[in-house]
Order: C-alpha cells, then structure tokens, then sequence
C-alpha cells in the first residue's frame, strides 16, 4: 500500500509517500501543469491512501482521487498545524507531517457529506449592470464562490442549486416597467450568477434564484423561503470563508440551524508568516475586508440579525 501525505497548493504540491512494504519514503514536488499530477497517481500501484488539508481550492484533486478509485482523506487545518511543535511553515515538512498522522492513525479527518440536497451559493462575485453593460459576465471578486459551486454541482449531480444574490446598490438598478425599488431579475446578481454557472456546465434547470436579496440577513431569510429544505436534507452554505461566521449565523436566526457551511475564497493561510512582503496594497485590501467582516458581525449581532457575536461550526 502507498500512503500519501500531500501539501497541496494552487499551482502546485509536495508529497512524501511511503511504501508499506519495503518502507521506503518517496518525496517530490509536483507542478499542476498539464497531465503531471493525473500520470503521477495513474502510475501508483493500488491500493493508495492520500491525505491532504482542507482548502477552497481542492475539490478537483479530490474528484481525481475519486474518479481514479484512491482513497484521499481532507484534514482540518488547525488540528494539522496542532500537532507540529514548529510553527514555520515549510511545504516538504507539512508534507511529512501529513504522512506521518497517517501512519500513525492520527490524521484529523473532516467528515465530507455522502448526500447533498441542495446548494445555497451566496453573491458577491458578479457586479451585474457592468455584465449587462458589457454583455459578459463581469466577475469582480470572490470567484471562487462560483467555481467551487460548478464543483459542487458535478461532484452532487442531484442537488438543487439555489443562487441568493439581488443588487445591493443604494438605488438599484431598474428596468422600464419594473416596480419602483424592485430589482428585476435580469439585473439581480442571481441572474448573472446562473448564466456563468451554465457556462461552466451547470444544467439550467438545475438552478434556481433568489434575485431580491440585498444584504447577508435578507441572504439568509430569502434563501429559506426559496428552498424550503425539507426535515433530514443536507444543504451547504457557499461563501467567502471570511464572510461564513456571518452569513451563518443569520441563517439560524432566520431558522435554518443545520444548515452546513462550506467555505471558499480563502484570503490567508494556515500559519501567521513572519517575512516581509512587498504587496502592501495587497495587504491593506486584506485589511479592509477583515475590518468590514468584524464591522459587520459586532453590527449585525447587536441589532438581532445573528445568533451570536462570532458564530461558531456546529
């Protein structure tokens, strides 16, 4: 048996893989060009076993594993950096890190859902007038909401896909006849929304809108009346991981308490670096978005529209 311990990347990914039989350690770095990564796993002898961290970005590797008949195990992070006594980050040592919780049967599993219902994918990626304007679509951030979504959906080929997301501008926009203050669905983000989830190979028919929402809490309220999930479905939350303390906690007040998050778009790693970088525009923005996240949540619980200051998983 190969056991795999894989630090995987964006562009990228360290291994350490040791043979069970001859107890021989294989390490190596594999770049995510081309077929590398698909010939290297085609050409392992089975049975294989990876494990790998939890991130937004993961969800082809783990398709692969699947769809090659591998076992792949995805850990919690902070559990991971837990039991590592060295703080400083380093590819090739997170790489034996995860090999040997492997072997050690100590490996932090998250538990992944065998069935999903349905799919409430939050917006924010899309600006919807400058994609009307311009006659495409006009991703402007947080694209990994969608693209993690088309993953979803082909990965959950039953689950509906509900996309909660109306114009969230002072005075939005309207269409001649439109109800004064309405947004109409052609201008609603959610509109925008499915047109590049069909583009990336969602069935129409599959998606559903919700194109009146404004904010995080009208997210939550109106998502629920839309889906009406039914007692024991498993539905995920999809948003930015800074925004998912929020937006979670506005769906169970709005009574939707076993709703399951599913983060994307993460901004940060799993360790505080210490070196000094030279992007600081970069790093101011990443300032503003965490400034407005804490803004909001301090905001939101003091006027009741969460359950907590700082929803937590459960």
């Amino acid at each position: 048996m190969r056991i795999i311990g894989c630090d995987l990347h964006a562009r990228q990914q360290t291994v350490a893989m040791l043979d069970t039989i001859t107890g021989e350690v294989m390490k190596m770095t594999l770049t995510h060009e081309g077929n590398n990564v698909r010939e290297f796993y085609c050409k392992l002898p089975r049975p294989v076993r990876v494990g790998i961290e939890a991130t937004g970005s993961m969800q082809w590797f783990v398709n692969l594993m699947e769809e090659l008949g591998m076992e792949c195990l995805v850990g919690h992070p902070a559990e991971i950096r837990a039991a590592e006594p060295r703080k400083q980050k380093h590819d090739r040592r997170d790489a034996d890190l995860i090999l040997k919780l492997l072997v050690e049967n100590r490996f932090p599993t998250i538990a992944a859902p065998t069935r999903v219902d349905g799919i409430i994918l939050l917006g924010g990626s899309i600006d919807p007038g400058l994609s009307q304007a311009r006659g495409q679509i006009a991703l402007i951030a947080a694209a990994g909401r969608v693209t993690e979504t088309a993953a979803l959906a082909r990965r959950f080929p039953a689950a509906r896909v509900v996309i909660s997301g109306g114009d969230p501008s002072i005075v939005p926009a309207s269409l001649p006849g439109a109800i004064p203050g309405a947004v109409p669905e052609a201008m609603s983000e959610a509109a925008a929304t499915r047109d590049l989830l069909v583009e990336l190979g969602v069935p129409v028919e599959r998606i559903e809108l919700e194109g009146r929402s404004r904010n995080t809490e009208e997210n939550a309220v109106f998502s629920l009346a839309a889906a009406q999930p039914k007692p024991g479905e498993t539905w995920l939350l999809v948003t930015s991981a800074m925004h998912m303390p929020r937006a979670v906690g506005c769906f169970r007040r709005a009574g939707w308490a076993d709703i399951t998050p599913y983060p994307v778009d993460y901004r940060t790693s799993t360790t505080i670096g210490t070196g000094l970088g030279l992007l600081l525009a970069d790093d101011l923005v990443l300032v503003n978005f965490a400034t407005k996240e804490w803004l909001g949540l301090v905001a939101y619980y003091a006027l009741g529209r969460t359950d907590a200051l700082f929803p937590a998983p459960g």
